[in-house]
């Protein structure tokens, strides 16, 4: 009825209070009824039907609570990520809300945050609550989670296993997966990969068992993330491809983003490929469209680290440092330090040797202040690779003998052992005696890396003749 936004505006600023309290119930009731058989339909208007309950006025709050939280999972499975922090926190400072709802809605706001990348805004968000005696499940898995992304991975498992124990005795099949892979997920990023495969894989079978193609999908992509560690590269990718299959039959466009990463991360360590930077790209698009900052992070990075190890190092060097713009906005360090060795590599490659050896310090240094052990074996191996390429010997010895004692304590026992082989081949090149170390990277390449063995026994007797 009114020529001009501002014209209602007025219409309505002029309306006396109680007048207005009353059209904003009227309307609210008639709204409620006039979609009372179509839960969509009210899900597509809950943040008008909100909106009117709070302009109804104190005896509507339950209403309005009710309504804050509806619209608030409706954004959120829409990926309007930004939305639904704002709505869930609005509805976790309501006067009217019930504090088992509350809890609910803390711990939505702070999967959203988390969601959007700002981990340290979640932990300080969550952990408000985490020591309430009512903390839902929700609080609790996403503190577990944000905690795990910044490196805190001691709290991260009080949080994943206080969980546990409640999703046990819910019994609910799909709670329960969801507190199983939180718990593995911590305990694969602590290198325990045997406790964490076991947790991992019962996760999914209560995932497969709730019937929720959603978190069966995205649970079974975390468990090939598990794989990595303990697993064949062919199992891995199997497993990856399964998750991905399921996934693309949701609408869960970000835990597909994210399951397509791991897949193209994957299929990089079998060889770079066009396919894994095709896969890799199309993660890198639905990141950037959902506004998740971390996983556009983590996309990069993948990409970057492809471009490299196909020849194209400079290219490389441009994604990567956006990667590391990404991941300082996210608090992730761990990660971050994982970036910055896979800069220094590239720079490496493009022949810049001096800012190679700086930026891979640099990594190893935040690798160590996070706590982040593949960070510090990757730095390390870096460092190594470049005092090799400068024929500083001893230097490159000490560097492979410290990534293999890394690749070792997370139980990546394949490269560990090729590593060791690396570091007695840079022993004989500098003239000392390794056949100690040979005789040790032996026994390991029988065990995890026999393919590998005889290439690095020509070398050996190589170095051996020119000593």
């Amino acid at each position: 009825m009114f020529r001009h936004a501002l014209m209602r505006d007025a219409a309505y600023e002029l309306q006396p209070p109680a007048r207005r309290a009353a059209l904003h119930a009227h309307a609210l009731e008639f709204i409620e009824q006039a979609f009372a058989d179509d839960a969509a339909a009210l899900d597509a208007v809950s943040l008008e039907l909100a909106n009117h309950a709070a302009g109804a006025g104190e005896p509507f709050g339950a209403r309005e609570c009710e309504w804050l939280m509806r619209a608030a999972k409706y954004a959120h499975n829409k990926w309007r990520v930004g939305e639904a922090a704002l709505l869930y926190a609005r509805a976790a400072v309501h006067p009217a809300i019930e504090i088992a709802e509350r809890m609910r809605a803390i711990g939505g706001q702070g999967m959203a945050l988390v969601e959007l990348g700002n981990m340290q805004a979640a932990i300080e968000v969550l952990g408000r609550s985490a020591d309430n005696a009512q903390a839902s499940e929700e609080v609790l898995r996403a503190l577990s989670y944000a905690c795990r992304n910044i490196g805190r991975l001691d709290e991260a498992l009080v949080y994943a296993r206080r969980l546990v124990v409640l999703a046990e005795a819910g019994g609910n099949d799909e709670q329960l997966a969801l507190a199983l892979d939180a718990e593995a997920m911590v305990l694969f990023a602590m290198n325990r990969t045997a406790e964490a495969l076991p947790l991992a894989r019962a996760a999914c079978a209560h995932a497969a068992a709730s019937g929720n193609s959603r978190v069966h999908g995205g649970i079974m992509a975390n468990l090939g993330v598990v794989q990595t560690r303990a697993g064949t590269n062919t199992e891995v990718i199997a497993t990856l491809r399964a998750a991905l299959a399921i996934l693309e039959g949701t609408p869960d466009r970000r835990t597909t983003a994210a399951a397509r990463r791991n897949l193209a991360d994957r299929m990089r360590v079998a060889g770079p490929s066009m396919q894994a930077v095709h896969e890799c790209t199309r993660a890198l698009h639905e990141m950037r469209a959902l506004g998740d900052r971390r996983g556009e992070a983590m996309a990069l990075l993948t990409l970057g680290g492809l471009h490299d190890e196909l020849g194209e190092p400079v290219v490389a060097i441009e994604i990567l440092r956006e990667s590391m713009d990404r991941l300082r906005e996210t608090g992730d360090m761990g990660i971050l330090s994982f970036a910055q060795a896979t800069l220094a590599r590239a720079l490496r490659n493009s022949g810049r040797a001096d800012e190679a050896r700086a930026a891979a310090l640099e990594a190893l240094t935040l690798a160590q202040g996070s706590g982040s052990g593949p960070g510090v074996a990757f730095s390390a191996l870096v460092l190594g690779d470049i005092a090799r390429e400068a024929r500083c010997w001893r230097d490159a010895a000490e560097w492979y003998r410290r990534a293999h004692e890394g690749y070792h304590a997370i139980s990546d026992y394949e490269r560990a052992a090729v590593i060791l082989a690396e570091a007695a081949h840079a022993m004989l090149q500098a003239g000392d005696d390794a056949s100690a170390v040979c005789a040790q990277a032996a026994e390991a390449m029988r065990a995890h890396a026999p393919k590998a063995l005889q290439r690095y026994q020509d070398k050996w007797r190589a170095g051996r003749a020119k000593s």
